[in-house]
């Protein structure tokens, strides 16, 4: 697998898997594509804090990542969160999870204070990829103010 920093020419490619994203288990609802866009948009400008990897096989973009980095109190220091993971059909249960999860802690290793991250509960094959990888569930509730 190829994990690389995404181009101006991924974005029809972007657009349909974060698409499939939202409108599976790995998200609680669906977002609308202008949201996507706008994601797009801003790693295409460098946004601090925000990286996106396309991931390839065989020479096709088969998923993507986005990750957060942000300075945490409680972690004492800079936590890394990955805000998304997505594989496309074809390529789930063959190891490119575990292959991105183990590039993930290695490019960032010596770096970070703590790596973060949210499963949906009905996402069961993903979390059980997270635990593996030393990820559990923190005793919080998540809150949210939507600004729309």
């Amino acid at each position: 697998m190829v994990i690389r920093a995404f181009a101006p020419q991924d974005k029809d490619a972007y657009l349909a898997m974060g698409k499939d994203f939202y409108a599976g288990d790995g998200t609680l609802f669906p977002i609308s594509d202008q949201k996507l866009l706008d994601t797009f948009e801003c790693l295409m400008r460098g946004e601090p804090g925000l990286r996106g990897c396309i991931l390839e096989h065989e020479g096709q973009a088969v998923g993507y990542a986005l990750l957060v980095s942000y300075w945490s109190c409680e972690a004492g220091g800079k936590t890394v969160q990955l805000e998304e993971l997505y594989l496309s059909e074809q390529v789930r249960g063959c190891g490119l999870g575990s292959q991105f999860m183990e590039w993930m802690l290695r490019e960032y290793a010596g770096s970070v204070k703590r790596f973060r991250l949210e499963v949906c509960p009905r996402n069961q094959r993903v979390k059980k990829l997270y635990e593996r990888y030393g990820f559990e569930l923190l005793p919080y509730e998540q809150m949210v103010r939507n600004m729309e």
